[in-house]
């Protein structure tokens, strides 16, 4: 840190010397929290009254940053940079036919697991007179099991059709 013959420093060694950045501290200068002599100098203890000075004004003045969760200005303005950046991609990847809308998916979930209940609710009606004729075990579980697979196929089919 430099400092001039008088005490006074330029802005990026009292941003320094105040504990900020130089961004935030040319901030300061450009608003007039902060005021430099005429060689563009700053006088370090004058800017740390300046500046807490101004601190004090902004609080009985009612900026309640509370309200924001204490996130300043460009934090917020680039967390909602960011957002609309995701909410782009995300309506990009749907335009694509990357993505499908909830609500499809889960209607057409609830046809098809509907159209399996009925059809395997149905398998009893349809074999329960050719099983009722049986006295072989094996030959009824053989006739069972070929009209679930044929209600299986059948929904499979149903599916592959909405896809």
């Amino acid at each position: 840190m430099a400092k001039s013959k008088n005490g006074r420093l330029n802005q990026t060694d009292c941003a320094d010397y105040c504990g900020t950045t130089k961004q935030v501290f040319n901030d300061w200068v450009r608003d007039g929290v902060v005021v430099m002599d005429g060689d563009g100098l700053i006088d370090p203890a004058a800017a740390k009254r300046m500046i807490a000075a101004n601190k004090k004004q902004v609080q009985r003045s009612g900026v309640d940053n509370s309200k924001t969760g204490g996130i300043d200005y460009n934090t917020a303005k680039t967390m909602r940079e960011l957002t609309e950046a995701k909410i782009a991609n995300i309506r990009l990847r749907e335009m694509e036919g990357a993505l499908v809308k909830r609500e499809i998916v889960d209607r057409a979930a609830f046809d098809i697991m509907r159209a399996l209940r009925d059809s395997l609710i149905n398998v009893s009606r349809r074999v329960s007179v050719d099983v009722a004729a049986l006295s072989n075990a094996a030959e009824c579980e053989k006739i069972i099991s070929t009209e679930i697979k044929i209600a299986l196929s059948k929904i499979t089919s149903d599916i592959d059709a909405r896809l």
